[in-house]
């Protein structure tokens, strides 16, 4: 005989594997966070005792990969899942949401007309795409509802965006970071026109960290991107693990051959943004090699 209700979760198992796959629990989540926090924060350590300055030039040839130009580029979020995106060819611009928190200056955010129009001024013919992603916080805080609506809505108004200036579309379904906490703990503050994060995160010669293209935004933009990317960490990344002594680091990367992107007035902006939290935050840097 058979076993109704055996049965109907079998079908069910058929229709949709996920329905079977275990959420980890609070203990399982938390000897994650652990785990990941112990080996990011040594680097950070590490880097720290060095000096961002020095590490950097002693990377060598490595570092200079993080600078290389790319034929083309990817609008995307700053999230530090999506660390790995890009390749030989195709760099990275960040920000929260892929711009989707840009606003006018009464205060309202951009149409998808307006965001499309924004990209057009800022050099548009080395952009090749606009992405957005699953589990998006940038989403959330524009769109409201749900996760999985705020994210729907990303998605179309992003598509919207690169099809007004017949780009192309990503849609990013996986991150590189747990889809239950954040794993930052930095935020990069990109003055040069190529920082490209794959080159050295994924060898765990940088740590984990928000990429906030300042070069490519406004200065009010570039400081309202960094102090979220502040509030995610300390309140949905790994929360108070960071103190005085361990704290979240804002990362100043200058630009040498542009007075406008000097390691001290990116810096001077960053300062601007900590002074509205405690010492669990701070400001750091350095300055990439020259092109010239």
């Amino acid at each position: 005989m058979k076993n109704e209700k055996s049965e109907n979760i079998l079908n069910k198992k058929e229709e949709n594997m996920s329905y079977y796959v275990p959420k980890k629990n609070e203990f399982q989540i938390d000897a994650q966070k652990e785990n990941m926090w112990n080996n990011s924060k040594g680097l950070v350590e590490k880097i720290t005792r060095e000096g961002w300055q020095k590490y950097i030039c002693g990377l060598g040839e490595l570092a200079k990969r993080l600078f290389e130009e790319k034929k083309k580029n990817e609008i995307l979020c700053m999230d530090e899942g999506l660390s790995s995106v890009g390749d030989e060819v195709t760099g990275c611009v960040g920000s929260a949401g892929s711009g989707i928190l840009l606003t006018k200056s009464t205060g309202e955010y951009l149409t998808e007309e307006e965001l499309a129009n924004y990209y057009l001024g800022i050099g548009l013919d080395k952009i090749d795409s606009f992405s957005a992603h699953a589990n998006c916080g940038a989403a959330k805080k524009r769109f409201g509802g749900t996760q999985e609506e705020s994210d729907q809505k990303a998605k179309k108004f992003l598509q919207t965006v690169a099809e007004t200036v017949n780009k192309t579309f990503r849609y990013h379904k996986e991150l590189t970071r747990p889809e239950e906490f954040h794993i930052a703990v930095v935020g990069y503050y990109i003055g040069t026109e190529d920082f490209n994060l794959k080159e050295l995160v994924g060898k765990n010669k940088l740590p984990e960290g928000f990429r906030i293209s300042r070069r490519y935004f406004d200065k009010l933009s570039g400081k309202a991107d960094a102090k979220l990317a502040v509030e995610i960490a300390l309140n949905h990344g790994f929360c108070n693990k960071f103190s005085k002594e361990n704290p979240f680091v804002l990362v100043a990367v200058a630009d040498p051959d542009n007075a406008e992107f000097s390691l001290e007035k990116m810096k001077e902006e960053l300062e601007e943004v900590v002074k509205k939290f405690s010492d669990k935050v701070r400001v750091d840097g350095f300055t990439a090699p020259s092109k010239k």
